[in-house]
């Protein structure tokens, strides 16, 4: 009796397991067909949406049910990752694109800071010229200027009167006068002070050296009556009186009157040993001496000059043409441009 009722037990609990099952079954098959639609339309709105839908399996499955989803997933994860690899193969191919048109684009704008580089240089080329313009209008200014005080002349307007010159000498106006005037000022006034009786250029008639030669002794003699003479204890040599040698260039005739200013003078000295015997004729004079040089090539002319007043006033000499007692003229004042100075060359 006991063993009957455990078998209907356990039929009766057979039964009531086999309907839960096939029950579960049935439902369990429909929600995997929901899951699916459910998932095929996430996927048709979300496109390339990764993420998976949660599905609520049973307690209990058929595992072939499990066996059978796999394929799918695995299915269309591929293909999202296809997708994905082309989107980012195009984004690469996008990427390449941009980086040559960057390049482009830096090639234009080195071609154009180039371009604008050169036009710069270009437009500041007429700025140059003017700049070049300006100086040049500068260095004329400066040079009209220059013309301007060269063109001032300080003897403008004088005219020194008794036929003489005016000379600019250092910026000044020079009155170069005849024989009897000096120079006052911006006129000749005729000089009044002590007078010398004569003087000349008493040797040598003619000079020649040879250049960086010994240098040859040019004489000169005065006469002031009562003051020269010999001996010189009784006629002493007088401290307020200048001798010079001068010279310059040329080969002819003294300027008459005489520019001192384009004249080189040398200081003379008085000569001691002189003993005013000429020969057997007695000369009342002084005589003075100085060195010609020789340190320049060329011709040049020479005259003395004296001065009794330490330079105030001046008179001045040639050597005339021929030796004492002859018919041609001897040494004399300067009086005209008729005059005889002596000739030096120095080769």
């Amino acid at each position: 009796m006991k063993k009957i009722c455990f078998v209907l037990v356990l039929f009766t609990m057979f039964l009531f397991i086999g309907c839960g099952s096939d029950e579960d079954k049935g439902d369990t098959a429909t929600d995997t067909t929901d899951t699916a639609a459910d998932t095929a339309t996430d996927t048709a709105d979300t496109g390339t949406d990764t993420d998976y839908p949660d599905t609520n399996y049973p307690d209990t499955c058929d595992c072939d049910t499990d066996d059978s989803e796999d394929p799918t997933d695995d299915t269309e994860t591929t293909d999202e990752e296809e997708i994905s690899d082309d989107t980012d193969s195009t984004e690469d191919n996008e990427t390449s694109d941009e980086d040559e048109i960057s390049d482009d684009a830096d090639s234009t704008d080195d071609t154009e800071s180039k371009d604008d580089a050169d036009s710069s240089d270009d437009t500041e080329t007429p700025d140059d010229a003017d700049s070049s313009d300006d100086a040049d209008s500068t260095d004329d200014a400066d040079s009209s200027n220059d013309e301007d005080q060269t063109v001032a002349d300080p003897c403008e307007g004088v005219s020194c009167g008794n036929n003489g010159v005016c000379s600019a000498e250092n910026g000044s106006a020079v009155c170069n006068c005849p024989h009897g005037y000096y120079g006052n000022g911006t006129t000749c006034a005729p000089i009044t002070s002590q007078q010398p009786g004569w003087i000349g250029v008493q040797w040598p008639f003619t000079i020649s050296k040879m250049k960086n030669g010994d240098p040859e002794m040019v004489y000169g003699r005065i006469y002031v009556e009562g003051t020269t003479g010999c001996p010189f204890d009784a006629h002493p040599q007088q401290n307020s009186w200048i001798a010079q040698l001068g010279y310059k260039s040329g080969s002819g005739n003294a300027e008459y009157p005489i520019i001192a200013g384009t004249w080189t003078w040398i200081n003379a000295d008085f000569n001691q040993n002189y003993t005013c015997l000429d020969g057997e004729i007695w000369y009342d004079n002084h005589e003075y001496m100085a060195s010609f040089p020789t340190n320049e090539a060329g011709n040049f002319i020479y005259i003395f000059r004296f001065s009794l007043d330490n330079g105030a006033t001046w008179w001045y000499a040639d050597k005339g043409i021929g030796p004492e007692n002859s018919d041609l003229p001897r040494p004399d004042f300067i009086t005209s441009g008729t005059n005889y100075p002596g000739k030096a060359t120095i080769n």
